[in-house]
């Protein structure tokens, strides 16, 4: 079995590219995947994803703070925050560029309309937001946006643009034509403090930050309060208030930290400060399942037919028999004291069976806290797969723990630990693979069938801090403190070749009793067990 796995991951192993500079976090991939766009202080760089040649260069007069693509990949904003200045360049055309400038108001955040021709500027302390058109040089504003960046969205299908407003210090939701930009509706809804506002997957229903809309019913919305309340208000896109979702929970007192509706609009995953996670329920607002993160694992979290959730541990690969040397003893004394970094060295995931009792997970540190605007407590992860089968969750105590959870029956289906606080998950475009780092010198990548190392070549001398996967999910762009390079994975055509190859070794390897254990491939470690009771 072992040497079948090694033979699949050497036919189409992946593919990284020389690491890069980048200065501004996350370089942006354009919608159709073929364009990457990227911040070197005063400079935009446009390089292909295939090759990362140079395709455009933009000079600008100060740092760029955001960078957005519009939905053609034809054009790119850059926000000048210090000069209060917006530039747009066009891909196709060096010589032509717009120029947006919000005088002493200055630009805190820019986006573009769903159209790609009309783009959204808000300035500081919510004065307005401009809308301006790079077809007729038109500009219309939207009065008192409560916030400069969130609070604004458009729906799926791009006819309706919703905006939290803040008047008279009470809170508003407006609701704007997006062909016109002009008001159709406006209404004051009963929250102490409306944290966000975001349009639901189904075109006819928005939500807030929290909480999830009939989507039987057109034009449904919800909001939610601020984090130090959990409030849930649904309203129809006319103001009518429908439901409040507002449990009396003393064990999680505080508010909503992060949500994300299900891909089928049914329902939709609610993090709080509090530590717990929840799913309501989109036609009522009812909460279905408490999603807990415990510190001890116990055969207690099985699901109905006693089959426990998966649990893998990272591990350090062990040097091979027979062939480790003084100088390899020696490397592996050094980095095993305190001040050197041991996140550079290979590891492999080795599945934990709960059989044998408890397993004990790692809690964070109160000693190596911080001080920070926001401390670091609750659920500050909730995602659903595109397929809507499984939803991701991380919790702030625990953060070097991942949890995946079945989404038909909501029950715990994986645990992973690994050995560096978890920064970044994202989930496939198109599948069921779960791809999250935390700043060591490798990519995780979990799939249904198992646990999946990709160790980055020693020479790039990389630590992955953040990812983003291309739209056709054939690649993904990981960024370094001040670099970024990009993973190329398999074809479709190899992957599902492979994975059907893969899926005939293990059944065969069940068939004649055989459990399946760590398969290291390459710096590519596969596993999966029948961790049961």
């Amino acid at each position: 079995t072992v040497q079948v796995m090694r033979a699949l991951a050497a036919q189409s192993p992946p593919q990284f590219s020389e690491a890069y500079k980048q200065t501004k976090g996350q370089p942006r991939i354009s919608p159709n995947g073929r364009l990457l766009a990227v911040v070197i202080q005063f400079r935009l760089f446009i390089r292909d994803v295939e090759t990362l040649q140079t395709v455009q260069l933009y000079a600008h007069d100060d740092e760029i703070s955001h960078v957005a693509w519009s939905c053609d990949s034809l054009y790119v904003l850059c926000v000048l925050p210090r000069r209060g200045l917006c530039h747009v360049w066009s891909v196709e055309d060096a010589e032509w560029y717009c120029k947006i400038d919000e005088g002493p108001l200055g630009v805190a955040h820019a986006r573009w309309a769903p159209d790609g021709r009309h783009l959204l500027t808000s300035s500081d302390f919510g004065m307005r937001l401009t809308v301006w058109s790079l077809l007729d040089r038109s500009v219309c504003y939207i009065r008192a946006p409560k916030f400069p960046e969130a609070g604004i969205a458009f729906s799926p299908d791009g006819r309706w643009l919703a905006v939290a407003e803040r008047r008279d210090g009470r809170d508003a939701l407006g609701i704007y034509d997006a062909d016109t930009f002009e008001q159709v509706n406006h209404f004051l809804v009963a929250s102490t403090d409306l944290s966000d506002v975001c349009w639901a997957p189904a075109p006819a229903a928005i939500v807030g930050r929290a909480g999830a809309a009939d989507t039987t019913s057109p034009d449904w919305l919800l909001v939610t309060d601020g984090p130090l309340q959990l409030a849930v208000l649904v309203y129809r896109r006319d103001g009518v208030l429908v439901a409040r979702y507002a449990p009396a929970d003393a064990e999680d007192p505080l508010g909503v930290r992060c949500s994300e509706w299900a891909p089928s609009g049914r329902m939709v995953a609610l993090g709080s400060f509090g530590g717990f996670a929840r799913v309501l329920t989109a036609a009522t607002g009812h909460c279905i399942a408490h999603l807990l993160h415990p510190t001890t694992l116990r055969a207690a979290h099985a699901d109905g037919r006693g089959r426990n959730a998966l649990v893998f541990r990272e591990v350090l690969l062990e040097a091979e028999r027979g062939r480790q040397s003084a100088q390899q003893t020696l490397q592996e004394l050094a980095e095993s004291l305190p001040h050197v970094d041991v996140l550079t060295r290979p590891t492999r995931f080795e599945p934990i069976s709960m059989a044998a009792g408890s397993i004990a997970l790692p809690q964070r540190s109160p000693a190596g806290e911080r001080d920070t605007a926001l401390p670091k407590i609750g659920v500050d992860v909730v995602s659903w797969s595109p397929d809507g089968r499984y939803l991701a969750t991380h919790a702030e105590q625990l953060p070097t723990v991942l949890w995946v959870w079945e989404a038909i029956t909501l029950r715990l289906h994986t645990v992973v630990i690994v050995r560096a606080p978890i920064r970044c998950v994202r989930w496939h475009p198109q599948g069921q693979a779960l791809a999250f780092c935390s700043a060591s010198c490798q990519l995780y990548l979990w799939a249904p069938t198992g646990m999946s190392v990709l160790a980055l070549p020693d020479e790039l001398r990389f630590r992955v801090h953040a990812l983003s996967w291309a739209p056709s999910g054939q690649s993904l762009a990981l960024t370094d403190r001040e670099r970024f390079c990009c993973c190329y994975l398999p074809t479709p055509h190899d992957a599902e070749v492979g994975a059907g190859q893969a899926a005939a070794v293990v059944q065969a390897a069940r068939a004649a009793g055989q459990e399946q254990r760590d398969l290291n491939l390459h710096g590519v470690a596969i596993g999966r067990a029948a961790v049961s009771a």
